[in-house]
């Protein structure tokens, strides 16, 4: 009993680290969000969800082993757990939904009128580009046609082909 002495916290700090669990978990929850919104405005696959997903569970395990070392002296207490969990759904309940509500209409306003005209424009200047570009091309094609023509006619084409005569 005298080894846990040391160690031992009074009430009122296991209510404050209670309390500081619950707030590191609405801050688990604000990077959740971070990846949640990343989700929303770039497409992903399975596989990228997934090592997204291990990435966000190493980042918490990170956090939370340095939030019990620097509030508890390293004391695993179950609460803390607990308070994690509460802070997070909390967060992802309340804030949470108002924050990916409004990131969403962000992401789909920008989307639609501003980055559609854009690739609009872009496409536009593209097919425009090459357009002119088979313009220019048929228009050498047919000056080479032309030059042919000319060449033989007035004979050097022909002679050119036959070798000039020797």
């Amino acid at each position: 009993m005298t080894v846990f002495r040391d160690i031992e916290i009074s009430m009122t700090q296991q209510c404050m680290f209670f309390l500081y669990s619950i707030l590191f978990g609405a801050v688990a929850g604000i990077i959740y969000d971070v990846f949640r919104i990343v989700r929303i405005a770039v497409q992903h696959n399975a596989l990228s969800v997934f090592f997204e997903d291990i990435l966000f569970c190493l980042i918490c395990t990170v956090m939370l082993i340095l939030f019990v070392f620097c509030a508890n002296y390293g004391v695993v207490r179950w609460f803390s757990f607990f308070g994690w969990m509460c802070g997070f759904y909390i967060y992802r309940e309340t804030v949470g939904k108002a924050v990916i509500a409004v990131s969403d209409a962000i992401i789909r306003f920008v989307k639609n009128n501003i980055i559609k005209p854009i690739l609009r424009v872009s496409d536009f200047l593209t097919a425009a580009f090459f357009r002119g570009l088979q313009y220019v091309f048929v228009w050498i094609d047919n000056l080479i046609v032309k030059i042919k023509k000319r060449l033989y006619l007035t004979g050097l084409l022909f002679n050119a082909v036959r070798g000039f005569g020797l």
